[in-house]
């Protein structure tokens, strides 16, 4: 979610009488790769007489349908949110969530073509927990719990699953959590960066997001490593020039013997920013040029 929007969900969320409230929020599927994300787009926030308020929160009929309307118009799917006030860190589901949540996903998915989305936020330390719940069955259906949460704007802010919360540092890491806590090093360790362009900058970044304890790297660049590049690009040789390596290829070996988190993986993508993944290898051709609708696009929009 973006900053903006989570402000105004805690805004909501976060009672100033101490008891839980509940909204829905409208979410677009993201997929990559290796990962499915749900992107929170718009708050669906409840009216008078859309939800009760009697220490837990109970949501109306009239409330669930004005919101599923609200997501067919825009296209989205439906995430239902709610407070522990009190919670602290990743939390759980109560048998009360539970049911609320998988009696209304039945009829979300049905309405949508998407999962419900169900979202807690932790008062007491700010901390968002989410699962998608997906069809077991006729009618039936299970939480299955995401990685983390995320918050997006002047800052990136992590929301950690308790089964990736624990992570143990090693000494050449001591120094570098003394300075801003063991907290943010897990933090750190459970983040993939993207790297765009592998050269006189982007191979020093590279290097020192292995050396702080980044746990993926994802390094773009379509490039080979030519001798005027040896002033420059951290690591790389004569070797490599000569053989026409690949940048992403030095800059993830360099990363890798460097690397001070265990299980660290520099994954190499030799293509440009506007070309399409190809399943075979990347001729890596140093006259490459965009496709012509590509190059079209990117003139207009200059």
């Amino acid at each position: 979610m973006t900053e903006q929007l989570q402000s105004v969900l805690r805004a909501h969320l976060l009672r100033l009488d101490g008891q839980e409230d509940v909204c829905f929020a409208s979410w677009h599927p993201s997929r990559g790769l290796a990962r499915t994300t749900g992107l929170l787009h718009e708050p669906i926030l409840p009216r008078n007489g859309d939800r009760k308020v009697h220490g837990n929160a109970e949501i109306m009929p009239a409330y669930v349908e004005r919101a599923i309307g609200a997501a067919l118009e825009k296209g989205t799917g439906l995430a239902v949110l709610h407070s522990h006030p009190n919670g602290f860190g990743w939390q759980g589901l109560s048998d009360d969530d539970a049911q609320t949540e998988a009696r209304i996903a039945p009829s979300i998915q049905a309405a949508t073509g998407l999962p419900l989305v169900g979202v807690t936020l932790a008062g007491r330390t700010n901390t968002w927990s989410a699962r998608i719940w997906r069809r077991t069955g006729p009618r039936r259906y299970a939480p299955t719990f995401c990685e983390s949460v995320r918050s997006v704007g002047r800052r990136l802010s992590v929301s950690l699953s308790e089964d990736r919360i624990g992570l143990e540092v090693g000494e050449e890491l001591d120094r570098t959590v003394s300075a801003w806590g063991h907290h943010v090093q897990t933090e750190l360790a459970h983040l993939t960066v993207g790297v765009v362009g592998v050269g006189s900058v982007g191979s020093v970044v590279v290097e020192s997001l292995a050396r702080i304890g980044v746990g993926r790297v994802v390094l773009i660049d379509f490039d080979r490593v030519e001798t005027i590049n040896l002033d420059r690009i951290v690591g790389a040789t004569r070797e490599d020039a000569s053989g026409g390596r690949l940048k992403v290829s030095v800059s993830a070996r360099v990363a890798r013997a460097g690397a001070t988190t265990s299980g660290f993986d520099a994954s190499e993508e030799p293509y440009s920013v506007i070309e399409e993944r190809l399943r075979t290898s990347h001729p890596g051709n140093r006259r490459w040029h965009p496709p012509r609708s590509a190059q079209t696009t990117w003139n207009q929009a200059r």
